[in-house]
């Protein structure tokens, strides 16, 4: 399994993928969504899971969900730090 982790926080996005990576799981921590959106864009292979930090997106304005389904990536989304 392939993971892209994302948080304006570089050390919780290493911190996470540290604790999922295993013999099965590569975790790759970006340090811009911009590159993390890059990088599955022009992947061969997309992950298979993209773990977001709910605060880093203005959900009012940008809703990321709707953005990949238009460029028919269909990879799921879980967010985490959601402050509710």
């Amino acid at each position: 399994m392939k993971v892209c982790i994302y948080s304006p926080q570089f050390e919780i996005a290493e911190l996470l993928a540290e604790q999922l990576t295993d013999a099965d799981t590569s975790c790759i921590p970006f340090l811009k969504i911009n590159h993390m959106m890059e990088t599955v864009i022009n992947s061969r292979n997309y992950p298979d899971l993209i773990l977001l930090d709910y605060l880093s997106i203005n959900h009012e304005l940008f809703n990321i969900i709707s953005h990949a389904t238009s460029r028919k990536l269909h990879i799921p989304f879980v967010f985490f730090n959601d402050p509710c």
